[in-house]
């Protein structure tokens, strides 16, 4: 009779857990990346265009 060896079973499924682990880990950071170049971006796109209401507002442009 033959005996299977479990440890190389085992190390073999701890190592796909990792690497799914890692994978999953670095799909996150990119996502929060993403999010937070969008956000950025946004934010400066508001305090730009909020800039120039305001600069408008105080040269009485307003009608």
């Amino acid at each position: 009779m033959l005996k299977q060896s479990p440890s190389r079973n085992q190390r073999s499924k701890g190592f796909k857990v990792k690497h799914a682990l890692q994978m999953f880990l670095l799909l996150a950071i990119c996502i929060w990346l993403l999010y937070q170049l969008k956000h950025s971006h946004d934010k400066k796109a508001y305090e730009e265009s909020s800039a120039k209401i305001s600069g408008k507002m105080q040269n009485g442009h307003e009608k």
